[in-house]
Parts: structure tokens; sequence; C-alpha cells
């Protein structure tokens, strides 16, 4: 069912599993028949408010059931799914409701010490409103917010529409139009938001359920955010298509993720923030463990949590592709899953060239990865597919790799200026602006460094002046940044110790290698 809309994918799903479990959240389940029945439920409700094609439904959510069905639901109707990051401050929060015209928000008022109609009300005095429509100006498209327990209200209100109508505008929908929209940290402080359409999603589904192994049997811990491409598409719509089931972690807390590891038993692991506070837990060795496939197969976690003869896979991909474009197979013999980032998934072309002359590069030389392919997205929001693609279609990614002779992906590095820390994305470039806004500030410079558990961290090195210190900076920064986009070391600098090229910017380079020696770690 390549050539389907995600809701009507849903329902063949339904209709093969139909009393397999599909989602687990704490103590609520549901089977497949129950998910698509719960979606059409909410999908009736969104009609009684104005959902409809192209609307745009912002979901400010952790990692919870609602998160699922209100999706689920806004895609029976043509709606825009837009993923809205949890960890995100006020000036983050505003500048994504706003780039992706959100006009129907879905929220949670608090969770983890995170109050977010606080945030909202930081976001606008006029927000979170009272439940009926609005017009602000900081968020000119926004009409109508929605508390997460409100779902069920709207859920009731819409049983006066007949099931009939959400049928038939959900036949009005069609594979080729857009599904999602999902922010990455780019090479620059504006937000980059990637844009899906339905056939690209319920490809990449079916694509990597085969590529990784899943059967109804597996069970994957959902620790990865759903606002996350990885969270979303190659955690919870890969699951779905191999009938398996999603076991949502809501939080953080090291503990409740052991205590749900052993009760659930999990066979997917997909990489999450929580596996280095769980690689140091003492309970881990304690804690029965089913893990035996998902992604990281050649990275050095896959020893702590998984049997010698698991079935992880090495894989290489990114937002703009709707995650993995190259994936090692479950079926491939242990040294081959652990020594690359794979070969082609279907329908992928991966080109490898020189990134002065745009050449071929050899076999083993590497250069800047080029791809083309079903599940690369249609465009960035607001942008015309052109200013995305070159002529031929391809993406250029801006990372380092090669081809060996077999025809598998090596990545080696990254031409553009991104970090990867514990699986997310971080821009440079945002966490500079954002430092560079400190009215005490006079430069920054952000750069990775190499962590054996993170991959990288981030470090900025800071001019000042006298009296700011590495806690003021970093208070600041968690009012201005998402969490993991907080630099987890600062090194304060006078002008004349701040390295500068000839064209007075910062050496990134140079720092990159003194960031690297202060914190002990190997260039």
């Amino acid at each position: 069912m390549t050539k389907a809309t995600l809701a009507d994918w849903l329902d063949d799903l339904a209709a093969r599993h139909g009393e397999r479990e599909a989602l687990v959240d704490g103590a609520r389940r549901w089977t497949y028949a129950e998910l698509a029945v719960t979606t059409e439920r909410i999908a009736r409700g969104l009609v009684t408010v104005g959902v409809g094609k192209e609307t745009r439904i912002g979901i400010l959510l952790p990692n919870r059931a609602e998160w699922l069905l209100t999706a689920f639901a806004g895609f029976r109707l043509g709606a825009l799914v837009v993923a809205l990051n949890t960890f995100s401050p006020a000036p983050e929060l505003r500048r994504s409701l706003v780039h992706a015209d959100v006009q129907l928000l879905v929220v949670q008022p608090r969770f983890l010490g995170h109050d977010y109609l606080a945030r909202l009300g930081e976001v606008s005095p006029a927000l979170p409103g009272d439940g009926g429509p609005l017009f602000v100006p900081e968020v000119p498209a926004l009409r109508r917010i929605f508390m997460v327990d409100d779902l069920e209200r709207l859920a009731g209100a819409g049983e006066s529409v007949p099931l009939e109508v959400v049928r038939a505008l959900q036949s009005e929908v069609a594979p080729a139009e857009l599904a999602t929209v999902f922010f990455t940290s780019g090479t620059t402080a504006a937000p980059k938001a990637p844009v899906h359409d339905h056939a690209a999603l319920v490809h990449q589904a079916g694509v990597l359920a085969e590529a990784f192994g899943y059967t109804p049997d597996d069970r994957w811990w959902a620790a990865l955010p759903l606002f996350f491409t990885g969270g979303f598409v190659t955690g919870a719509l890969a699951t779905l298509a191999a009938g398996a089931t999603i076991v949502l972690q809501a939080g953080p807390d090291p503990d409740a993720a052991l205590d749900l590891i052993q009760h659930e038993r999990p066979t997917i692991l997909i990489g999450s923030n929580l596996v280095p506070a769980l690689l140091e837990h003492p309970r881990l060795a304690g804690t029965p463990v089913a893990f035996r496939k998902g992604m990281a197969g050649n990275t050095p976690i896959i020893a702590k949590f998984c049997p010698a003869d698991h079935l992880c896979v090495g894989t290489y991909g990114m937002s703009e592709t709707a995650t993995c474009v190259t994936s090692t197979r479950a079926t491939d013999p242990v040294a081959v899953r652990r020594g690359s980032n794979g070969r082609p998934l279907t329908g992928v072309v991966l080109r490898v060239v020189d990134p002065a002359s745009g050449e071929p590069a050899p076999s083993g030389v590497d250069g800047e990865i080029l791809v083309r392919g079903p599940s690369l997205m249609r465009s960035y929001y607001g942008l015309e597919p052109q200013d995305c693609f070159d002529a031929e279609g391809f993406f250029h990614t801006g990372d380092l790799g090669h081809l060996d002779a077999d025809g598998s992906l090596h990545f080696t590095g990254r031409l553009r200026d991104v970090i990867k820390s514990a699986g997310a994305t971080v821009s440079p470039a945002e966490v500079e602006a954002a430092l560079e806004r400190h009215s005490q500030v006079h430069a920054a410079c952000v750069v990775p460094a190499p962590d054996p558990v993170r991959g990288e961290v981030v470090v900025a090195f800071v001019v000042a002046d006298p009296g700011v210190d590495e806690e003021a900076l970093r208070a600041y920064c968690r009012r201005e940044l998402a969490v993991y986009k907080v630099p987890r070391h600062f090194f304060l600098r006078s002008e004349t110790d701040f390295p500068r090229t000839g064209t007075r910017k910062p050496d990134k380079l140079r720092l990159r290698r003194e960031a690297a020696a202060l914190l002990g770690a190997a260039t």
C-alpha cells in the first residue's frame, strides 16, 4: 500500500492486525482496531471546529498516546501535522508557530516541571485564551488552542458529525498531499522545516520495517520524542508497519525507564537521550533486557543493551529524508552490520561527489553525500523545491562520506556546521545567535567536542564583560534555547585570547581542537 494516505494505511493495518496490541501508554492500551476507531472519533470532533484539508495542527505534547491519536485524526481530514519541540523556550516556540502558520494547537498544560501555558503566555499575553477563537498579532495564524484533556470532550462533540462525513473527507485526501512538518536545526539560526507527503511516509515506514527485520511480535521502546522524525517515522510508523507494538516512555526518568523496560519487554532500541543515563545506572545490570533490533548496530552502546546475536543495524539519514536513506539489513552478518552505514534503501539514489568540482568521488574517497528518493521531503516549509534541490532533484546533505566497493556508505563527518549530540541535531549558528543577544556578550563561537557516550557535546567559547561566569551563561541559555542545545561547557576568553581568521571570523577549526584538548578528548 505504498501509494496510500496515512489514514488509509492505518485502516488497512487495523483490518489486518485488528486485535493485536498497537499502542501502550502506561495503563492505557489500544489494539489496531481501537486505534483506528479512536482516531475517527477525534477526527469527527476536529470537524466541528473547522479542521479540514491543509489546516495546520500543532502538537505540543510529550510522548503520550494523544500525540499519535491527534496526528492520525488530522491525517484523516487532510490536515498538516506540525510537530513542536517540547524543549523549546518561548522565543523558539513562537518562531515555530509563526513559521509553520499553525492554526490549531494541542498542548499539555504542564509536564515534568515545564509549564507550557506559562510558556504560551510568554509568546503572547493573550495566550492561551479562553478556548474560543484567537486573533493574536504575535502568532497571526493561530485560531484555537485545545488542552490535551479536552480531546475527549471534543470527540464527544463530534458525535453530532456522521462518521460518513469523516470518511468522505478522508477519501478526498490524495497520497501526494502534504502530511507533516518537522523542525530541524540547520546551519543558520533560521528555522528549517522539512515537509513530507503521505506517500513518502507510508513508503518509508514499510521500507524501514523490512530492513530492520521487524515482526508483529516486536515492541518499540518509544523514548525518542515523537516530535523528532526519528521518533515518529523510524519509531512509530515503522513499528506500526510491522503490526508491532509502540510502548510509550513519557519522560526522561531513568528509573521509570528501567521499570518500563522490565515490565513491557520492548525488543526495539532506537537512540534516545535516556541512553547515556541508563548506561551509567546501577540498576541496568540487574534489569532483564529484551532488545534485539533497531538502529545503532554500528555503535558501542549495542554491547550494553543487546545480546551478541542482536539484529540491530547501522544507518544514515536525516529529517529531510524522513530519517534513513541507507541501512545495513537485519539479515546481514554482524560484521557487516557493525562495519558501515549500509546500502541505499528501496528507491534511493545516492551519490558521493567532490565538494569543489561536483564530480563523482572514487570508491573509498570522501566526498559530499547527495541523495534523491521516495522518502525525500517535498521542500522546506515556505520554500519552493528549486530552492532545496539541484537540477536533477538531488538534496545536497552537507555530509561527508564514501562508498566502498560493495556500495555501502561510510559516513565520516560534516561539511555543514551542525553538532550531533545524543541523537539530537544542534545548529551552532543558532546557539551563537542566542549567546550574542546577551547584552554582556561580545562574541561567541560554538563547536562540538568528542564524547564517548553522546558522540559529541556542545561547547561555547565566549567573550563577555567582567563578572559574567559560566553559570550565568548557562542559566541564560536555558531561557533562550531547548535544553539539549544549551552548551555543556563554556570557556570564557578575552578578546586577545579569542582566535580569529584573517577575515576576523572566529577560528572554528582551532577552537574545535582546543575544546577537544581542554576536555581531554582525542582529536
